[in-house]
């Protein structure tokens, strides 16, 4: 059997390929060819390596990657993976100071809102073609996904983590929408959203709320950028160096978040305690802050 020793990014960049298959391929159910062309056939039949993650430190995730390392050693057993759990705020200090000097984490987790008015093409590897091309990925996912970052000619520079991808994701309880004679099934633009949202959500007779539809608590951050986005446009322009959402698409976004919560008023900031529990709860019928720790 052919053993290579392989420095650590070497070991990302050729195994891209081929790992991104078996974990993309086990979130979601879509044919596609994830090997990245003729790459897997330029691999040694065993790698040796050792991997540092960096992740934030909360224990959905940290339960996640034990069951991630546990099952990617008996595929590879000549790959260490170092997992190292570190605090939200620290990990938000130390991800682009540590990558500008070159002592980063291999893989690293982080939100898309830190890097927003960053050029990632300088930051992070380029993986499109390793893992299948642009089509694939989106396929695997979907392209909102790869939207919430301005990426250079649509290459894509990170892996989803569809848990908890903020503001590109819905959240919701099916139960609910086909309860009240909402098809969540037919979605295909966001008025379709508010309108069974306005099915869903539930007022008495003295004008209180006891049930919300869709709250924007925790989706402030992000949502306004994710919507220029799709709108066609973009918060932060990179060759002018501005960041600013006084334009048609940033107004827009704005005023659909308005209507949201003032015209057809989804959810009370009053009645919202906690997003996760009030989901629990079956108080609250949707959010877009990723599942989580559900």
């Amino acid at each position: 059997m052919q053993q290579n020793r392989m420095s650590r990014r070497s070991f990302l960049q050729i195994s891209s390929a081929a790992t991104a298959g078996a974990v993309l391929a086990a979130c979601a159910p879509v044919a596609g060819d994830m090997t990245g062309g003729d790459m897997a056939d330029d691999m040694p039949d065993q790698l040796e390596a050792e991997i540092t993650v960096w992740h934030q430190d909360w224990d959905g995730m940290n339960r996640i990657l034990a069951w991630a390392t546990e099952a990617f050693a008996e595929v590879e057993p000549g790959v260490t993976v170092n997992t190292q759990p570190i605090g939200y705020g620290d990990l938000l200090a130390k991800l682009l100071p540590s990558i500008a000097a070159g002592n980063e984490g291999d893989i690293n987790y982080h939100y898309t809102d830190w890097v927003v008015a960053t050029d990632v093409s300088q930051v992070f590897l380029e993986i499109t073609d390793l893992a299948g091309g642009r089509n694939a990925l989106e396929e695997r996912f979907f392209p909102a996904a790869f939207t919430a970052v301005d990426a250079p000619e649509g290459k894509a520079y990170y892996y989803p983590y569809i848990s908890g991808l903020s503001d590109c994701v819905l959240v919701l309880n099916t139960d609910h929408f086909s309860e009240a004679g909402g098809d969540w099934t037919q979605w295909s633009d966001l008025g379709a959203v508010i309108d069974d949202c306005l099915k869903v959500r539930q007022i008495d007779d003295d004008g209180n709320m006891t049930h919300a539809a869709w709250t924007l608590t925790g989706m402030l951050g992000l949502f306004p950028q994710t919507l220029m986005y799709q709108l066609g446009g973009a918060p932060y322009d990179v060759e002018s160096a501005t960041f600013t959402y006084n334009s048609e698409e940033g107004i827009a976004a704005f005023q659909f978040m308005h209507d949201i919560i003032y015209e057809h008023r989804l959810f009370d900031w009053d009645f919202i305690d906690n997003v996760w529990q009030d989901m629990a709860n079956g108080i609250l019928s949707m959010e877009g802050m990723g599942s989580w720790t559900y």
